[in-house]
């Protein structure tokens, strides 16, 4: 019995992830989302249905319930290195280097062929902004998270940045609720 109840549930998932598809593809992003989720409560044993949800997730800004979702696919088997990937995408946008460079690292090591060559030059970023950064400072403002070279005067740029969001901001009639992660590189 158990095998057909695991056929029924990876076709189920499949028809739940199919569908999600097509509701992304006419711009439905809330019912793709849950259609990727019920897919993924249906049947965990498929990694493309987290990766999907979670690149949805990132296309809305939702870095955070991406990361969970990714998290949480890095527990089950099998492993997938575009989960590893995808993970160190995400968590280098949050800005955690060491946790980035560690998921580059698992990519490489289960993945093939331009996986792992992605994950490698990722990797190799990761690592040069991690000796770059390792003696920034960090300065917060009301908009803006900014680091920055000790030797940078980034008040400056702080004021011309929060000038320019509020006039962005004004003109779009918008106002976001996160603040601007900012980082300054030196010319070489």
């Amino acid at each position: 019995q158990a095998p057909d109840d695991e056929v029924l549930a990876r076709n189920l998932a499949y028809a739940y992830f199919v569908r999600g598809k097509q509701r992304l593809e006419d711009f439905d992003l809330d019912g793709a989302s849950s259609d990727y989720r019920e897919a993924i409560e249906t049947f965990d044993g498929e990694p493309g249905y987290s990766l999907h949800l979670a690149t949805l997730q990132i296309r809305r800004y939702e870095l955070l319930p991406a990361l969970k979702t990714l998290r949480a696919a890095v527990g089950r088997p099998p492993e997938n290195a575009d989960v590893y990937l995808l993970t160190g995408d995400v968590l280098s946008l949050y800005d955690s280097l060491p946790e980035a460079r560690e998921a580059y690292e698992l990519a490489i090591e289960h993945g093939e062929g331009a996986v792992v060559e992605n994950a490698k030059r990722l990797k190799a970023r990761t690592e040069r902004q991690i000796a770059v950064e390792s003696d920034y400072r960090t300065e917060t403002t009301g908009s803006f998270i900014i680091r920055h070279p000790p030797d940078t005067n980034f008040l400056e740029l702080a004021d011309v940045l929060e000038r320019a969001r509020s006039e962005v901001c004004n003109e779009l009639d918008t106002f976001p609720r996160n603040k601007a992660l900012v980082v300054l590189y030196p010319p070489d």
